[in-house]
């Protein structure tokens, strides 16, 4: 029985993978939907890329107008290589797939069955805003992700209050969900 639901497990994780996939390839293909990295230039929270580029720790120390960690990894990206922005697009597609694999998991822990935990993560998979949101370079994808693994982490950590594991993941989620916010918003 044990090995039976582990399979199934397995299995489940993989169509998410092959859903996650294949919807990215269909949204790119008929709907031309592609990574929005204008934002840098125009948005606000964004600092100026030749402070990113050339004074990155004393823009960040020094503008709490704008997500520390959101300009410290496009700072860092843009100091170590040129396509930068197919590296973001790469971080917000994995972030994209363990978010709904993290809601696959949600789902399973509150006592939901399998194909209902996967039909509910594919659901919020192929949503067109998803993807909108996946293909923007801002902050609230990265938001998203680390509510995610907060809630995933709390929910662990109740269950299992004595557990170091737990506990260590829950305040460095929590601690990287603080810096992906401003402290003022626009």
């Amino acid at each position: 029985m044990i090995i039976n639901q582990k399979n199934e497990f397995d299995r489940n994780i993989f169509i998410l993978f092959f859903v996650f996939i294949i919807s990215r390839f269909f949204y790119y293909y008929f709907f031309n939907i592609t990574f929005d990295s204008w934002t840098i230039d125009v948005y606000w929270q964004f600092i100026p890329k030749e402070l990113l580029k050339n004074d990155l720790i004393n823009s960040i120390l020094f503008n709490h107008y704008q997500p520390p960690l959101l300009n410290l990894i496009v700072g860092l990206l843009m100091k170590i290589t040129k396509n930068y922005i197919f590296v973001l697009q790469s971080i917000y597609l994995i972030c994209g797939f363990f978010s709904f694999l993290i809601i696959y998991l949600i789902c399973k822990d509150l006592k939901f069955s399998n194909k209902t935990s996967l039909l509910i993560s594919i659901i919020l998979m192929i949503l067109p805003t998803t993807i909108l949101y996946e293909n923007h370079l801002y902050k609230e994808y990265l938001t998203f992700f680390f509510l995610l693994t907060v809630f995933y982490s709390s929910n662990k950590l109740y269950n299992n209050l004595y557990s170091f594991k737990y506990l260590l993941f829950f305040s460095l989620t929590l601690s990287l969900l603080c810096l992906t916010r401003e402290t003022f918003h626009i």
